[in-house]
């Protein structure tokens, strides 16, 4: 993927869309992938060692009103094997829950 946004070990055929769609706020893509593609809910960003659940946790989606991810959004991306990045920590050493504090 462009940008040095590909995923290392296992996961590292895994496409970003759903990591992208997450950024861009566009929480139907999220839900529609998580269904279609739960593998993308194991993505990490090479540059920011960020998860799809990362994004969801701390995100402040482009153009958003409000400030937070729907809840059923992260509740998708866990159910989709997100939850197997729960414990994984970013570039800066934050988990996805200490981001959404």
């Amino acid at each position: 993927a462009a940008g040095g946004n590909t995923t290392t070990g296992d996961d590292a055929n895994v496409s970003p869309y759903l990591h992208h769609s997450i950024l861009e706020g566009n929480w139907a893509a999220v839900m529609e992938r998580c269904r279609s593609h739960p593998e993308e809910a194991r993505y990490v960003d090479k540059r920011t060692r960020r998860t799809p659940l990362h994004e969801a946790c701390g995100a402040r989606p482009r153009g958003s009103v409000i400030n937070r991810v729907p809840a059923e959004v992260v509740y998708a991306i866990l159910d989709a094997g997100g939850d197997r990045t729960a414990s994984k920590l970013d570039k800066n050493g934050n988990s996805p829950l200490q981001l959404a504090c």
